[in-house]
């Protein structure tokens, strides 16, 4: 299970997430203002130096994981938002919740090219041990994201008793 987490934190996360997906969703970028702001104010928001310092290393290996250009910039540092609002542990979550959130959005508009993507994405994964990278054009990923977050605060206020 994920550490409790104020209702302050998972505030703003709610309020930055949907701030992006509606930035993502009508231009297809998010302004750097938002990712920024939620990593700032996550600082400020950390209980104690552990929490803050387990934090800034989780966005470390974001920023590392960034280096391989697996994902767009814009959701790296939304990535690194969430790490500081919610904690490492629960971005990851988040991520992978909004990845497969986005592949089942897709494998029920556009069926054939997502079966065909998923198709050579895992036969190059287990015959040549390479992740392909594929282009992030013509969707946003923010509205997933979005999403994501929204469940894991409702699992934080049904598990943790948390009022939002």
């Amino acid at each position: 299970s994920f550490p409790t987490r104020r209702s302050s934190d998972l505030a703003v996360l709610l309020i930055l997430s949907f701030a992006a997906a509606v930035y993502d969703h009508k231009t297809l970028k998010i302004p750097n203002w938002i990712p920024f702001s939620g990593i700032i104010i996550g600082g400020c928001l950390c209980q104690n130096f552990t929490g803050l310092a387990y934090s800034l290393l989780g966005v470390l290996f974001i920023f590392i994981f960034g280096m391989f250009g697996f994902m767009g910039m814009g959701d790296l540092k939304l990535w690194m938002m969430i790490t500081m609002l919610a904690g490492f542990t629960a971005g990851c979550f988040i991520i992978a919740s909004a990845a497969v959130l986005l592949i089942l959005d897709k494998l029920f508009k556009e069926r054939e090219t997502a079966l065909k993507t998923l198709k050579l994405s895992i036969s190059s994964l287990l015959l040549n041990k390479k992740v392909i990278e594929f282009e992030q054009k013509g969707y946003a990923f923010a509205p997933y994201l979005c999403t994501a977050c929204f469940g894991y605060a409702v699992y934080q206020a049904v598990h943790f008793g948390i009022c939002l």
